[in-house]
């Protein structure tokens, strides 16, 4: 068994400078990493491939006339983000269309589109174009009413003319 004075000889001496040995060995790595730079080269074939490392951002770099450009490189992430967008947007848009076709009753058995189950308390709606008879009758109430409008208009015209003129 140790001894307590190994115990506090341990803790006071040896157990210090083995941290200090390690920290030590870990701060050149750390400085070395911060002079690196923010940049990673990488030859290719066609130039350089530049990664960013604060951002991640990967650039493609090739000599053009003489110098050096750098264009970015298409984003996997950004394209699937944008996809996936879609797919929720397209979703939506189809939950949409099918509450406005049950809406206007266009959804009927016949048709190849899901119709949402009826929701309680709504009542039964139905969309359906008029026949050539309620056609004519609707067109017959207007053109009664055109004719009642222009009666009354001419019957203010006669009223106007046959008041005396005041001078």
């Amino acid at each position: 068994m140790m001894s307590s004075v190994r115990k506090a000889m341990i803790l006071k001496v040896i157990f210090p400078a083995s941290m200090a040995l390690l920290a030590a060995s870990i701060l050149p790595a750390q400085a070395q990493n911060q002079t690196a730079g923010r940049y990673t080269m990488h030859q290719t074939d066609d130039g350089m491939v530049r990664l960013d490392t604060q951002t991640g951002a990967v650039s493609v770099c090739n000599r053009i006339d003489g110098s050096w450009a750098c264009k970015p490189m298409a984003d996997d992430k950004a394209a699937s983000e944008e996809t996936e967008r879609l797919r929720k947007e397209n979703s939506q848009l189809r939950a949409e269309v099918k509450r406005l076709d049950k809406m206007l009753g266009l959804g009927g058995a016949g048709s190849s589109r899901e119709v949402d189950p009826p929701r309680p308390g709504a009542g039964q709606r139905s969309f359906r174009l008029p026949s050539e008879a309620e056609v004519d009758q609707a067109l017959n109430y207007f053109e009664r009413l055109l004719k009642k409008f222009q009666d009354r208009l001419k019957k203010l015209e006669q009223g106007q003319s046959n008041e005396p003129k005041q001078l």
